[in-house]
């Protein structure tokens, strides 16, 4: 259990799935690099060639195949949004992108290694093996920048919070009153800490973003006067009879005209868009 809640966590995307050009050059030049210094399980040079040569020549083909791979990956609906990647897409990813280059590296040596019966089990496990062994360290150097997040999730969601561009001028940064319907009771926070609220019988729970972590408020009220209250900032909106959220803290949707279901910064909760409020709130979203 613990282990797949981890492999849930968000995290950025590879630099390889990122910017697959410029990630395959530099994936490349690094696995060159370390063969021809460290020369793993006997790497040797072909009949032909030199031994940096051969290495260079293996880099080179293994890396435009993998720069398309990652181009193709990221049309795959699987893969293909970034704020939903997590560790488990991640590590997906890199098995394919290893996989792929074991493969290319098993035909290339019927090019320029010596001729031999190659056509193999044996053989093809042997090439896979050199591969992982060949550009595991290099592979790592490349998404070692992404560690810290794999461990402190929290680190993202302030980022993406405070990076996400702002519509309105300096609207996020304004101190939001809430009062209860008797006025007894006051809730204070600033827009951008907000991400959503939701009525539950006579009480409405606010979901705030503070210090990376989410932190959940109860005042008494209706969800109606809630709105009324709110609604003065444009990036807020009632998306569905019991839901209020803030716009920029909506990091994917999916669905259609008849609905849509919204995920939110530091929430694995989906949030319902009522089908009346579609058109509306993809205008926003998008705008």
């Amino acid at each position: 259990m613990l282990a797949n809640k981890w492999l849930g966590r968000r995290c950025p995307q590879n630099f390889i799935i990122k910017k697959p050009w410029a990630g395959s050059l530099v994936l490349a030049s690094l696995v060159a690099v370390f063969l021809i210094v460290y020369k793993p399980l006997g790497v040797h040079a072909s009949y032909r060639l030199s031994f940096e040569a051969t290495v260079i020549i293996y880099c080179i083909i293994v890396a435009i195949p993998v720069a398309l791979a990652a181009i193709l990956l990221k049309k795959i609906s699987y893969f293909n949004n970034p704020r939903e990647w997590t560790i488990k897409k991640e590590l997906a990813a890199i098995a394919l992108i290893v996989l792929l280059m074991g493969t290319i590296i098993y035909f290339t040596a019927f090019i320029i290694e010596e001729p031999s019966d190659r056509w193999n089990l044996k053989t093809l496990l042997d090439s896979y093996t050199r591969t992982i062994l060949g550009a595991a360290i290099p592979l790592l150097l490349i998404s070692l920048i992404n560690y810290p997040y794999w461990f402190f999730p929290e680190r993202l969601l302030t980022e993406e919070t405070h990076s996400k561009p702002i519509n309105n001028g300096s609207e996020s940064d304004v101190n939001i009153n809430i009062s209860s319907m008797l006025k007894k009771e006051k809730l204070s926070f600033s827009l951008n800490e907000f991400v959503y609220a939701a009525s539950e019988g006579n009480y409405v729970n606010f979901y705030l973003l503070q210090k990376g972590k989410i932190v959940k408020a109860v005042i008494r009220n209706s969800i109606n006067n809630v709105e009324q209250q709110l609604a003065y900032y444009k990036r807020v909106m009632r998306v569905h009879r019991a839901f209020i959220v803030n716009v920029d803290m909506v990091r994917s949707m999916r669905g259609n005209s008849l609905g849509y279901t919204l995920k939110l910064n530091g929430l694995d909760q989906e949030i319902p868009v009522s089908r009346k409020n579609t058109s509306t709130f993809r205008t926003l979203f998008q705008g």
